[in-house]
């Protein structure tokens, strides 16, 4: 048992070999909280210092995924223990964008992580638990590009758009692909051009009862309901990734 106080903090160092001395510990932590002071990204004005509650937070939700050997941001540390780590797709390209803010190097691992998933044929899983697998067959709003288009702009790494681009353009196209067991397009089974959600989870929406009444498709098990949320959000991720095309030199691709 250890009594502590306001001014008289308790110390503990651990490793291998030979161990600093206690005031030598102390001065390490004291140096490194400077430096880190020194160069935080910090905010200011009727907000106050927001990015701040950013910063922690993501830091509590950093975790390391032992199947991928990646650490990244996830939703929540609850929902990963003890089962494993729980990665939810695009509320993790969103933890990315904020992580830029921060450090964009671990934003982009983020990003690795969820796409160290995808599956052959282009499509991102919601989420995955990295113990139990893969347990649905929906996917979730398609924000990747615009995500990797605005860590792009705060941190630019060209190589890692090189290795992004190919596996943004095979999920951009699982949405109208056709599905090998019905023949009909994956998300536009009415085949109108505009496309549909598999259920309500997909939307990312969860619990919102804006689906329940939608009738459900007994071939392909997709809403037979157009969304024209849904399909903004496609054609604006066709958007940015005309951007990150042109970037990569790609101008046809691009047009």
């Amino acid at each position: 048992r250890y009594n502590v106080m306001a001014g008289h903090p308790v110390y503990f160092a651990a490793g291998f070999g030979k161990l600093p001395d206690l005031a030598e510990a102390r001065q390490l932590i004291t140096s490194a909280r400077e430096n880190y002071l020194r160069h935080r990204m910090t905010a200011q004005g009727s907000w106050g210092d927001f990015l701040e509650p950013i910063s922690n937070t993501l830091g509590n939700s950093r975790l390391y995924n032992p199947r991928t050997a990646i650490t990244g941001y996830v939703v929540t540390r609850d929902w990963s223990m003890p089962s494993g780590v729980v990665v939810f797709e695009w509320d993790s390209f969103f933890n990315a964008v904020l992580g830029s803010l921060i450090n964009p190097y671990r934003s982009r691992r983020t990003i690795q992580l969820v796409l160290s998933r995808q599956f052959p044929d282009g499509m991102i899983p919601n989420f995955f638990n990295s113990s139990a697998g893969i347990p649905n067959g929906r996917s979730e709003p398609p924000v990747e590009a615009m995500c990797v288009w605005e860590l792009y702009q705060r941190s630019p790494d060209k190589a890692f758009l090189r290795w992004v681009y190919p596996k943004l353009v095979a999920t951009h196209n699982w949405w109208i692909s056709k599905n090998p067991r019905t023949g009909l397009p994956y998300r536009d089974v009415n085949m109108d051009g505009l496309l549909e959600y598999r259920n309500g989870p997909e939307s990312g929406m969860d619990d919102s009862p804006m689906y329940d009444n939608a009738p459900t498709d007994p071939v392909s098990s997709v809403m037979e309901l157009d969304d024209v949320g849904l399909s903004s959000l496609w054609a604006t991720d066709a958007g940015y990734l005309a951007r990150i095309a042109a970037v990569l030199g790609h101008p046809h691709q691009a047009a």
